[in-house]
């Protein structure tokens, strides 16, 4: 792939286009969205920190000014614990990218918070014939029932994990992810639902998820929006960096 010409438009002296042009080389689209996600996510992280230097692909704002990250959570029903593992992999993923998180299994979880969180992971298995693990049983319930609140201030998503040789293959996370959006929430990233070897898509999930997280941080509160950097192809072979003002989703790239 020719990427010199669409990289010359870039702030880049000669020998960085040169760089750049012999790494992104051979690239496919999905791993330069992957690396857009990537890079959003640094940016985010050197922004939190303090800096004399000049801020890397930036759309001009003063750091001072900069939205403070909205808290994510992440909810995990487990039977067998992988639920629980992934959960924990995600927190310290989040972590790492400089935003506070906030993970707690659905039993523990005190349903009146629910008012209060505006980003939401759910990460669950399937027991039995569709049935949610008993951890998440009584949470399950309640959002089923009368007594759920109206979520039009919540984004989410759902990892869900299951076992496709069952007729009810991941029937809990397709649970949630319908009661959450009957509710008003609104989905960050459509759901995942994983089979027995679930390790590579829940991987691809988690890099999605942050990646959104980052694109829609401020988005429910109707905050101040910044501008994020994306890589769009503006010819078959020739990719340039714009800068989009979110809602936006990939397949608009």
């Amino acid at each position: 792939m020719e990427l010199k010409r669409g990289l010359d438009r870039g702030p880049f002296n000669d020998e960085q286009v040169d760089k750049l042009n012999i790494a992104l080389s051979g690239l496919d689209s999905g791993q330069l969205q992957w690396l857009s996600g990537y890079f959003e996510g640094l940016i985010h992280t050197s922004l939190n920190k303090p800096s004399t230097g000049n801020l890397p692909l930036d759309s001009g704002h003063n750091t001072k000014n900069e939205l403070k990250h909205e808290k994510v959570h992440i909810l995990f029903g487990s039977h067998t614990g992988n639920s629980e593992s992934l959960a924990k992999d995600l927190h310290s993923k989040v972590k790492d990218l400089g935003i506070d998180a906030v993970i707690s299994d659905m039993a523990s979880f005190k349903t009146r918070e629910l008012k209060g969180i505006k980003k939401l992971a759910i990460i669950v298995s399937t027991h039995g014939l569709g049935e949610p693990p008993v951890q998440a049983e009584d949470f399950y319930r309640y959002l089923h029932s009368n007594k759920a609140p109206n979520l039009a201030h919540l984004q989410f998503s759902v990892l869900s994990l299951g076992d496709s040789s069952y007729i009810d293959f991941c029937q809990t996370g397709k649970d949630f992810d319908t009661v959450l959006e009957k509710l008003g929430a609104q989905r960050i990233v459509p759901r995942e639902d994983c089979d027995v070897d679930y390790a590579e898509q829940a991987e691809a999930w988690q890099s999605t998820f942050l990646s959104a997280v980052v694109q829609t941080n401020g988005q429910t509160s109707r905050s101040k929006r910044r501008t994020f950097p994306i890589i769009r192809l503006i010819s078959p072979n020739i990719p340039e960096i714009i800068f989009l003002k979110p809602p936006f989703s990939r397949k608009s790239i």
